[in-house]
């Protein structure tokens, strides 16, 4: 799961207050390997259901910082464009799912400075039905997202407020961002290995024709494993 030791807590309108609370010894705690489902009750608040919901930071700091006794893994400071400096040069591993009865393994890179990660606490099966004509329940599937931070346009220093990546985009500034959906199955329960990765990149096309179909064959090859 989310590879982060910092998350945005939220209000009752499930907004980001503007903190960046360390995720240590907290139901938020990914930092050691368990289910999603042993401490999803214990996410919970005032007007919505229990479940998560939330972003967590991938890497990039902030004026009030933390120290390094708070376990702040990555120490790439606020440049004074409030965007560059959040988002890397190139993807880093920033979350990983296993399916043990399965051996499938889902990792997911970005070069992006947040991952939201829901738990779909508001289906209730009424929805259109998917794959099979199943209707999914609730936490009946799971959503990571890489991105900036929600609501980052009004926390900008000033006010006393933390900083977070602004999600403006000036002229003459570039927006890059790359998330790789990495698939896999472990062998060490007698499954058979494979890899496939698929990656999409805002702003950047294949080269021929040819590249794009295999883009397309390589993405569609990733999806049918995970099912």
């Amino acid at each position: 799961m989310p590879r982060a030791t910092h998350m945005l807590p939220i209000d009752a309108h499930r907004i980001p207050t503007g903190e960046l609370a360390p995720v240590r010894g907290t139901a938020f705690d990914f930092t050691t390997p368990h289910t999603l489902g042993s401490r999803i009750q214990d996410v919970d608040g005032p007007g919505w259901r229990a479940g998560y919901d939330h972003c967590f930071v991938l890497h990039g700091r902030t004026q009030r910082d933390a120290s390094p006794a708070d376990g702040w893994s990555l120490t790439d400071g606020p440049a004074a464009d409030g965007w560059s400096s959040w988002w890397l040069s190139r993807p880093k591993l920033a979350a990983k799912l296993y399916d043990p009865s399965s051996g499938r393994i889902m990792e997911i890179l970005t070069n992006a400075p947040g991952l939201q990660l829901y738990t779909s606490n508001f289906l209730d099966g009424t929805g259109e039905p998917g794959k099979g004509g199943v209707r999914y329940q609730h936490y009946g599937g799971v959503c990571l997202e890489t991105q900036s931070f929600p609501d980052g346009v009004h926390h900008q220093p000033g006010g006393g407020r933390t900083q977070f990546p602004t999600g403006i985009l000036r002229p003459g500034q570039t927006y890059r961002h790359v998330t790789i959906y990495r698939f896999s199955v472990d062998t060490s329960g007698g499954h058979t290995s494979t890899t496939h990765d698929g990656a999409l990149q805002a702003g950047q096309e294949a080269d021929t024709v040819e590249e794009r179909a295999r883009t397309a064959e390589i993405g569609a090859e990733a999806l049918r494993s995970i099912y």
